[in-house]
C-alpha cells in the first residue's frame, strides 16, 4: 500500500483512516472528497507529528463547510535509533484539529 491515496469518494457518514505502526519510507496521501467528517488516526497515540504537537494521536477534518478538497500526507520518518513516527504534511488550507 506504499504511495497509496485513500479517499473518501462515496462516504455517506465519517471517515476514520487507521495507520499501521509507523516505518520509515512508508507514504500515505488522504484526499476528502465529500462533506462528510475525515480522521487520519494513529494506530498508537503519539506516533503522529503534525502542527505544534510532536506526538499526536489523530488529525481530523470536521469544520462544517471545510471539509471537501482535504489533503493530507503521511510519511514515516526516523526519529531515534530504531523508532519512527508519522511526520503529517497539511497540503490544503483546510481546518484540522490535530489532538
Amino acid at each position: 500500500d506504499n504511495n497509496t491515496l485513500f479517499s473518501t469518494v462515496g462516504a455517506s457518514g465519517s471517515v476514520t483512516f487507521t495507520l499501521p505502526a509507523p516505518q520509515v519510507g512508508l507514504r500515505y496521501g488522504f484526499f476528502n472528497a465529500v462533506d462528510q467528517n475525515m480522521v487520519i488516526a494513529a494506530a498508537a497515540s503519539g506516533d503522529l507529528i503534525a502542527t505544534n504537537n510532536a506526538a499526536a494521536a489523530s488529525v481530523t477534518f470536521s469544520t462544517a463547510s471545510n471539509k471537501i478538497g482535504s489533503f493530507v500526507t503521511v510519511t514515516g520518518i526516523r526519529t531515534g535509533a530504531g523508532t519512527a513516527k508519522w511526520a503529517v504534511g497539511l497540503q490544503t488550507p483546510n481546518t484540522a484539529t490535530i489532538a
